[in-house]
């Protein structure tokens, strides 16, 4: 069995594709969405476009559907579709990726550019555009509120030894899940698992040396990481 670990909308949908190709799938959230309200000058501000690093910080406002809105991967780039933009620029990999081709496609001089982000980030695209001379304004639109404990559940799933993987995809999700196996003394079955991720992932070594083994997608998207799961279980099931 795999756990896919991330918020639960998405968890669920990815253990269900897993589920569905055959390959038995559990979801599991150790980080909960929590929007936060949002200064209402930044309504009354003329922007020449907006920038999205997640699909939780997509703004439902009318007045900015018709503007350029730059988004990080198909998930987020989908969200504002759904919400109603009309112009949105998708770049795959990571906020890094992203505040590049902004950077080199955007002219500074057309105006300020809003951020909106979560409280936690990657990588800090004001920080990277602000010595390029772009008037970029962040607004914190949520945040992700850590489990306090682990369910019981899957304490026990963890113990019966059924699990031989782990998806993780935020360098986040894999602290507040650590954390959690830590404090309810389970964290060292942990080595029996291959762990699977995007490649762009900041892992150090000391972090994930013990795992089974690591199995990474080059692309940051699920539909590839799906593909490489795929061929990864069956090479193992061609060993057994």
């Amino acid at each position: 069995m795999i756990i896919v670990i991330r918020d639960i909308e998405a968890a669920t949908s990815n253990a269900n594709l897993l589920s569905a190709s055959g390959i038995s799938a559990m979801p599991l959230a150790v980080l909960a969405y929590e929007p936060l309200a949002l200064d209402s000058a930044i309504f009354e501000k003329n922007y020449q476009a907006l920038i999205f690093t997640s699909k939780h910080a997509i703004l439902h406002q009318n007045s900015f559907y018709d503007l350029p809105a730059w988004c990080v991967g198909s998930t987020t780039a989908q969200a504002a579709k759904n919400a109603g933009y009309t112009n949105v620029i998708t770049s795959s990999g990571n906020a890094q990726t992203l505040a590049k081709n902004i950077a080199h496609k955007t002219d500074r001089a057309k105006g300020p550019l809003l951020w909106v982000s979560g409280a936690d980030i990657a990588f800090d695209i004001e920080a990277y555009l602000t010595p390029k001379k772009f008037n970029i304004d962040r607004a914190i639109s949520y945040h992700m509120r850590p489990s306090d404990h682990l369910p019981n559940g899957f304490i026990e799933l963890v113990k019966s030894n059924k699990i031989t993987g782990i998806i993780i995809l935020s360098k986040r999700n894999f602290q507040c899940f650590r954390a959690l196996m830590i404090a309810a003394d389970i964290w060292e079955y942990h080595k029996k698992w291959q762990l699977f991720t995007f490649d762009q992932i900041p892992f150090v070594p000391e972090e994930v040396s013990f795992f089974s083994g690591i199995t990474k997608s080059e692309e940051a998207n699920f539909e590839h990481l799906f593909k490489v799961i795929k061929d990864w279980y069956s090479t193992i099931r061609e060993l057994e």
